[in-house]
């Protein structure tokens, strides 16, 4: 035995804070529009107003799935042991509300600061949050809950 307590319940395999990853990546993205200069000051208003909209949208996302998990008394680290599947409120329309909702808000940062780069990095964030924690947490998931959980897959789409 290596100390560790077998009887602990255990959620998904997830190692790395996925809403790290996101911060990461808006930060490689202000390295790049400093270093490589990429802006789009034509477009200044307009996308400033965009930016805002996606981080907007973002934190109503955020609180709707944050709440969720609140109102039934669960943890919204995908580390953490699920008791039950949630399948209703903003997850009859997306299996990942938060993951979606980070990726609005990289965008809506990337607009508001007129920096391409943040921007472009959000699907290379999507990807990696997809192998670092979507992927352990589905499978997490389905071995968990079983037949449940691979109907709501066919239900509901995992990003929107």
């Amino acid at each position: 035995m290596d100390g560790m307590d077998s009887t602990k319940p255990t959620g998904a395999a997830v190692n790395f804070p996925p809403p790290l990853l996101f911060l990461m990546l808006i930060g490689v993205g202000f390295s790049l529009e400093t270093f490589l200069y990429a802006t789009a000051g034509l477009l200044e208003g307009r996308l400033l107003g965009l930016g805002w909209a996606f981080i907007a949208l973002a934190m109503v996302v955020f609180k709707l799935a944050i709440q969720h998990f609140s109102d039934t008394e669960q943890d919204v680290r995908p580390w953490a042991e699920s008791p039950e599947l949630i399948v209703d409120g903003i997850y009859r329309y997306t299996r990942n509300p938060m993951y979606v909702g980070m990726g609005l808000l990289q965008t809506g940062i990337g607009l508001t600061t007129l920096n391409l780069w943040t921007i472009g990095l959000v699907p290379v964030g999507l990807a990696l949050v997809y192998v670092i924690a979507i992927r352990p947490e589905e499978e997490y998931l389905t071995g968990k809950f079983g037949q449940p959980y691979v109907d709501y897959t066919k239900r509901v789409s995992r990003w929107i």
